[in-house]
């Protein structure tokens, strides 16, 4: 580097690589001289050196002082320069902050550049773009740069820097003056409704009249916005700057011109930046260059992504002339693809299904708050004759195909009974915790309207449940369930959402929703009657419905803690021991207290198949002491995620100990039935890599609001046939 307080601030040195080889290596600040002049002083020094090879002294033309443009800077009116940045950038509060707003890409900082090529056949194209619209390639790079800072930082308004040659053309000779002229200002483009081509016209007059104040200082314009100073100290305004250098100096140029026998094999000009993220177009005969140039805090992997987006935008710029910027379509539909569609089955058919095959297998074990065993459990058989019961006194009090049945019961047996039971009789059971705040129980049994109630006196006092027909467990058995017709396409289940955003909602799920999850997983987990589950959560979150419905249809057996136990440590763990537990479903913060206890003290094997996470984000690192101690092959963790309108799960991804190192939590390929888009908030996919909404699309419905009846996501544009849920409705 250089000092500015020690000249001189230009080096020169020939290194002699080989006897007819050298490289000639030419260092200077930026405050000397900018890259216009590059190419002015190399035919310089090609004239000394051709003269030289004569024995002549070479004469050279006449050059305008530098100091005669810091005299033209004195004379210009400053204050209508203050008017024009107040007038643009006034009303910009927030910076565009395209380093934070990058996709999160593993790699290195690195050291060099990155640079891409733009083919002969797009290079073709985007003339015949610019030519056609009148308009110049400056403008259209200028325009793709805009659309991917407004996609990418979710702003309707941009601000990027732009460098300008700062060469007056009302001061005679400034075209071949050397000294530091170019100038770094920022370019406020706002995304319009306006069609692509008018809309870049119009940028490039904004540029031309910008042109007139291109003496401004970047301090002073900053100041005309209305960023806070603090974000200012931070980087100002913008923090990506694009540079389109008309000032190219080929080898081949530079080779001709010499005398003797001298030949430039590569000359290279490199440049450093103390932005985090600045763009270098360096237009050719048939091909375009793009460098980036990038700090520390953006790894090479994502500028290079960076690049094959603004290449996919200038594609689509091209077909879309007409099209706003603000709806132009950035990346294409993926293929429709033909998903499975399995037939459908109701849950408490297949539950029949697996007791008449092995009626006296275990299904479920209950347990105290120390982990010890109530009684000698239930069987199939027996399950199945308690839920008969219980559904035919339910269908006496009124269940129907339809009825929503409310059930407020703590874990246990009965809680299973009960679930079963309502499925038999028709109806659609609307679980409610006895550990949930009673304003919220409240909610749901107003807003739900639940003609009948499955609890205990006790539990529902305070709750307002008299409109509700009350009906308490007995130990009533049936060897035959009601005769009632339901279909796969019957509601199942009303679970209401957390309410983190509003309201509460509650969410329809139907059997053939249910039956379809557990059918295009069965071949990934291979899971059969030689599992023992756990029923580690609320039936109120919808977790729950895939450990019971996942263990009991494939003929499991559930064991049923207590709510106590669930949180208990060191006793959790021994119970996973002794119960010989093969399919632990866990939220990884709950998963944490165990890996923490896994590794204080030497405890005996777990019989572990299976580690599924699901209901929060898995920060992968975190499993290190697990992996450490137990490998990832066996038991196998796997990430998946879902949401409750779209049946618990929709992606899944098997975590290894080599994810630990990577900065994401990674949520896999869908289920194979569904398909999942990240779509712009125009409901358009976006390009790989930026931020968008998460979309599912298959054979899951989308579900509505009980009671209101209104969809839970909005502004999503759906294609023919396919049914979208958004993350993130509760």
């Amino acid at each position: 580097g250089f000092r500015l307080d020690q000249a001189p601030l230009m080096r020169l040195r020939l290194v002699r690589m080989a006897a007819d080889r050298h490289v000639f290596l030419w260092a200077h600040h930026h405050l000397l001289l900018d890259g216009w002049c590059v190419p002015i002083l190399v035919g310089e020094l090609i004239a000394c050196y051709n003269a030289a090879l004569k024995g002549e002294v070479a004469v050279l033309p006449h050059v305008r002082p530098f100091r005669d443009y810091i005299t033209w800077i004195g004379a210009q009116d400053r204050a209508a320069a203050s008017r024009y940045w107040a007038e643009r950038l006034g009303d910009i509060d927030t910076p565009t902050l395209m380093a934070r707003s990058l996709p999160v890409v593993q790699g290195a900082p690195g050291k060099g550049p990155v640079d891409l090529e733009i083919g002969a056949e797009l290079t073709q194209a985007l003339a015949d773009f610019v030519r056609q619209h009148r308009l110049t390639l400056n403008t259209v790079f200028q325009g793709a740069l805009a659309i991917l800072l407004s996609r990418a930082c979710q702003m309707e308004s941009v601000v990027f820097g732009v460098t300008v040659s700062g060469r007056p053309a009302g001061l005679a000779g400034v075209e071949t003056m050397v000294g530091l002229f170019i100038n770094t200002l920022p370019l406020r483009v706002d995304l319009t409704d306006a069609p692509l081509a008018d809309w870049l016209q119009g940028l490039m007059r904004q540029a031309l009249d910008q042109d007139d104040f291109a003496y401004s200082s970047l301090a002073e314009v900053q100041s005309a916005s209305g960023v806070q100073a603090g974000f200012q100290a931070g980087g100002g305004l913008f923090d990506t700057i694009l540079v389109f250098e008309n000032f190219p100096t080929s080898d081949d140029s530079v080779s001709n011109s010499i005398a003797g026998d001298i030949q430039v094999r590569t000359l290279e000009i490199v440049e450093s930046t103390n932005y985090p993220l600045a763009i270098a177009v360096v237009p050719g005969a048939d091909r375009i260059g793009i460098r980036f140039y990038h700090g520390a805090t953006v790894p090479a992997p994502a500028a290079r992504r960076l690049g094959l987006m603004l290449v996919d935008i200038l594609r689509a710029m091209i077909t879309g002339a007409t099209t706003s910027a603000r709806d132009l379509p950035l990346a294409p539909w993926p293929p429709v693809i033909a998903l499975p569609v399995a037939d459908a089955h109701c849950l408490h058919h297949r539950f029949r299904a697996v007791a008449a095959l092995q009626p006296d297998a275990p299904a479920l074990t209950a347990l105290t708050d120390r982990g010890l065993r109530q009684g000698s459990g239930m069987t199939y058989a027996m399950l199945e004759a308690r839920a008969n019961g219980i559904a035919h006194r339910l269908v006496q009090a009124g269940c129907r195909p339809g009825t929503l049945v409310g059930l407020c019961l703590p874990p246990g047996p009965d809680l299973i009974i009960a679930i079963f039971a309502i499925l038999k009789a028709g109806g659609a059971y609307v679980p409610l915790d006895p550990a949930s705040p009673p304003d919220r129980l409240r909610l749901i049994l107003e807003d739900a309207q639940t003609p009948i109630l499955i609890s205990d006196a006790a539990l529902v006092t305070g709750l307002d449940s008299n409109a509700c027909n009350l009906i308490t467990l007995t130990d009533a058995v049936a060897p035959e369930p009601p005769d009632v017709s339901v279909t796969p396409d019957d509601l199942a289940y009303v679970i209401y959402t957390s309410g983190s955003t509003g309201r509460p909602k509650g969410v329809l799920v139907s059997h053939r929703n249910v039956d379809r999850l557990l059918t295009r997983t069965a071949n990934r987990y291979g899971f059969g009657p030689q599992d023992v589950w756990v029923l580690f959560h609320s039936p109120a979150f919808d977790f729950s419905v895939w450990e019971i419905f996942g263990c009991l249809l494939h003929g499991g057996r559930l064991v049923l803690p207590s709510a106590l136990l669930t949180r208990a440590m060191p006793e959790l763990r021994q119970m996973l021991f002794d119960e010989r537990v093969t399919v632990l479903n866990q939220t990884p913060s709950a998963f944490g207290q165990l890996v923490a206890h896994e590794g204080e003290a030497d405890l005996p094997p777990l019989a572990l198949r299976w580690v599924i996470f699901g209901g929060e984000a898995l920060d992968f690192s975190d499993l290190r002491p697990w992996f450490a101690r137990h490998g990832d092959q066996c038991p196998e963790l796997v990430n998946m995620y879902g949401i409750t309108e779209t049946t618990v799960h929709v992606t899944h991804r098997r975590v290894t100990a080599a994810d630990c190192d990577r900065p994401l939590s990674l949520i896999g390929q869908p289920i194979d039935d569904l398909q999942i888009h990240v779509l712009d908030p125009k409901g358009y996919p976006v390009l790989p890599g930026l931020p968008g909404e998460l979309c599912v699309a298959g054979a899951g419905e989308i579900h509505i609001d009980y009671h209101t009846g209104q969809l839970t996501c909005q502004g999503v544009t759906l294609k023919e046939g396919d049914s979208i849920s958004i993350n993130g409705s509760t």
